[in-house]
């Protein structure tokens, strides 16, 4: 390579250098638009599935909206997804009920917690019969 060849290959890396966080930037920002488009496509069909009497669906839906995985944390709703999914006697989700209402704070109540951690082994959840 010429002495001008190598040059021209310094200058085109210092340019690359002081233009890739502006690169780099922009593929974060279109990579986060995608993950959240994706992440709002899963939550609608979580929310048809429970709307359609899944219990599997409601209790995810509650999971990832207790857990607050998508940036959005809704505990009184999971609660009320989980209570849905328990009533159609899906196991795991009496057993996330039941975690949920012994945690301290607004909502726990020890007596709750306990007959829907017995309901859940009732249902054949094994992390539940292992919690008793």
């Amino acid at each position: 390579m010429s002495a001008l060849g190598s040059l021209g290959a310094v200058a085109l890396a210092t340019e690359y250098a002081r233009q890739f966080p502006v690169y780099r930037r922009r593929l974060d920002e279109a990579a986060l638009a995608r993950t959240r488009a994706e992440v709002q496509q899963r939550l609608d069909s979580l929310e048809k599935a429970c709307e359609w009497g899944s219990p599997l669906g409601c209790y995810l839906l509650g999971k990832t909206l207790e857990t607050g995985r998508t940036g959005k944390t809704d505990v009184a709703r999971a609660k009320k997804l989980y209570t849905e999914a328990c009533n159609a006697e899906f196991g795991p989700s009496c057993f996330a009920l039941g975690n949920m209402l012994a945690r301290p704070g607004a909502m726990q109540d020890l007596e709750k917690s306990e007959s829907y951690v017995e309901r859940a082994c009732d249902l054949d959840d094994a992390s539940a019969c292992d919690a008793l």
